[in-house]
């Protein structure tokens, strides 16, 4: 009786032993991995289980200080508030001085910071200097103390040299007057930026290669002027200004465009028209005003083949003018996108094209229709029957629902069927969310 027990008792030690084994074994494969490998498998982890890597053993302690990145999002504020422990300005401090105090000789190619960062911190300028003689190619720092307002960066910040990746959240941007620019910068992502007219046109200007450029919440702004030889890609949402002008912008090839409810910009097709490798553009927000039709040539952006718009009101005349007189600008249109407000009054679409016989109307190479709607999409369906017969080459047209589905299949055969009289050779196509197959008719 007691040899069986003695057997029990040491059948666990056995195992634990075992494990403890294969755990060094596992660990003898992994430390001796190349340097890259091992810097990649590390990479793929949150920071703070980098940090824990340092208790595995000797070996360890001091390999997460090779690793070429540092990123403290705000997914480490949330996994950190979950437990009774909040994140504390020393705490971050702590980790920051950590990480760059033992990457005094590597490379760290890319930071992100995400914290309430305080503008009486030094810590913060002492950082941006250590970082701008290490050669780091992605850049992001988030300050989340909205409160207090966005503070004026550290001119430290302008001073490094191989960045390919710049976004910066929060803050008020004057650059030094020894300011030589971003010479890699590739990419530039500023959100609820302070910034004046001469600053960011000299920004973007000096930046020779830059291809992406966002622009969310900028304030301070009277003419937003566009220069960059190499740009392709362009995103304003939010952002208040009066006038825009795109200069040396041939590379141009996506606007995107999200105008405050209460702004206009007078000019803004003009200096569209001026983008002359413009091919995709999205406009949303307050600018479907009435316009005039244009019939001088001049006044059309033939290059535009993808057009995206959202939250069209059908119930409001002018809208309904101004978006049959915006689309029209578009004579060699291939894509159209677009989304309805939640109206089910169409009384105005029928009473517009009735009354001005919709004989300007014309989408020669309108190849592909998609509509998303809420919840009424009747207004929709009757700009639709506008569109149709004036499309000869349409293919498909795809009726997209934000919300799920209630429309039983039977009464969606009825209402497609009616278009499908207009167009019979034309694909429709209703989708909505949720729904795991998509009707075709």
């Amino acid at each position: 009786m007691v040899e069986k027990k003695e057997a029990e008792i040491s059948q666990p030690k056995n195992s634990n032993r075992i494990e403890c084994e294969k755990q060094e074994e596992i660990d003898k494969i992994l430390i001796n991995l190349p340097s890259d490998v091992l810097n990649s498998i590390l990479l793929r982890l949150p920071i703070w289980d980098i940090m824990k890597t340092t208790v595995l053993s000797k070996d360890w302690r001091y390999k997460w200080a090779t690793i070429s990145e540092f990123v403290f999002d705000s997914a480490y504020i949330q996994y950190r508030c979950k437990s009774t422990e909040a994140v504390t300005w020393d705490n971050i401090k702590n980790l920051v001085n950590r990480f760059l105090l033992n990457h005094s000789d590597a490379l760290i190619e890319k930071f992100k910071l995400t914290a309430h960062i305080n503008p009486n911190n030094s810590d913060l300028c002492q950082w941006l200097h250590f970082l701008s003689k290490n050669g780091v190619k992605e850049f992001l720092l988030d300050n989340l103390n909205y409160l207090g307002g966005p503070f004026e960066l550290p001119s430290s910040l302008y001073s490094f040299e191989k960045l390919s990746s710049l976004e910066l959240k929060n803050f008020t941007i004057k650059l030094p007057l020894a300011f030589e620019g971003f010479k890699f910068l590739a990419s530039l992502h500023l959100t609820f930026i302070s910034i004046d007219d001469d600053t960011l046109e000299n920004l973007i200007s000096s930046c020779p290669i830059l291809q992406r450029l966002t622009l969310y919440d900028i304030c301070g702004l009277s003419h937003l002027r566009i220069h960059g030889p190499n740009l392709k890609y362009l995103k304003v949402h939010y952002s208040k200004f009066e006038n825009v002008s795109f200069e040396n912008s041939a590379q141009l090839r996506t606007i995107d465009i999200w105008l405050m409810f209460s702004e206009n910009i007078s000019n803004l097709l003009s200096a569209l028209g001026r983008v002359s490798g413009l091919e995709s553009l999205s406009l949303h927000g307050h600018f479907l005003l009435p316009l005039e039709i244009p019939h001088p040539v001049e006044e059309r952006l033939h290059h535009v083949t993808e057009l995206h718009t959202h939250c069209v009101n059908f119930k409001r005349l002018h809208v309904v003018e101004g978006f049959l007189s915006l689309l029209c600008r578009f004579p060699n249109l291939e894509e159209l996108h677009f989304s309805v407000e939640n109206t089910n009054d169409h009384n105005y679409i029928v009473e517009f094209v009735e009354d001005q016989s919709a004989s300007y109307i014309s989408f020669q190479q309108l190849q592909a229709v998609t509509m998303g709607y809420y919840i009424h999409m009747a207004a929709g369906l009757e700009f639709l029957k506008v569109l149709l017969p004036r499309a000869p080459m349409l293919e498909k047209v795809t009726i997209i629902r934000s919300v799920e589905n209630n429309i039983p299949e039977k009464e969606l055969g009825k209402i497609f069927g009616r278009l499908k009289q207009v167009s019979p050779g034309i694909k429709f196509i209703y989708q909505s969310r949720g729904m795991p197959i998509s009707y075709i008719f």
